[in-house]
């Protein structure tokens, strides 16, 4: 995606602590987009992905800027669904969300508010993913507007915010 996309990205990974600065290091060597962790007070901005620290809750202030807080007790963390539903009240139908492959429950709360709030929500193909446990499951539920391999979403999402997408449904890729 190009680093001059007119959107921010909170990054939710579950993940052990140790390991969310290197990945903000690995995706930085391959991604157009400045990522890094976040941190107390920073302002969120477009092109960037912020990745949300392990032992922390990320809230995106009214001005934009990153407040961290400690992270309740969850089988997840990052608790995926908390940056969901912050991102659907915050945002609304301004906001989005993309899952992953991944396993567990963590994201069906989110998925719910997400879509609640008229923000589209996307997942990877499940065929493309190593678990599509997450996936599965908001496919399930029937909020998800787009299916994609990760390379067809970067591209969709690319033309959706740069206003090439208008409709997320004709951008949908074996979905129904």
């Amino acid at each position: 995606m190009p680093a001059e996309l007119p959107a921010a990205f909170v990054l939710a990974q579950h993940i052990g602590a140790s390991f969310v600065p290197l990945l903000a290091e690995q995706l930085n060597r391959t991604s157009a987009l400045t990522v890094k962790v976040a941190e107390q007070g920073e302002l969120l901005r477009e092109g960037e992905v912020v990745l949300v620290p392990v032992e922390h809750e990320v809230v995106i202030t009214a001005e934009g800027y990153i407040s961290l807080r400690p992270a309740r007790e969850s089988l997840h963390l990052p608790s995926i669904d908390h940056v969901m539903e912050m991102a659907a009240g915050r945002y609304g139908k301004q906001g989005g969300a993309i899952i992953f492959s991944g396993m567990g429950g963590d994201a069906m709360a989110g998925c719910a508010a997400m879509a609640e709030a008229g923000a589209p929500v996307w997942v990877q193909q499940a065929e493309s993913c190593v678990v599509s446990t997450m996936v599965d499951g908001a496919k399930l539920a029937g909020v998800v507007s787009c299916e994609a391999d990760a390379e067809q979403l970067a591209d969709h999402i690319t033309a959706y915010l740069e206003g090439q997408g208008g409709d997320v449904e004709n951008n949908a890729i074996g979905t129904e």
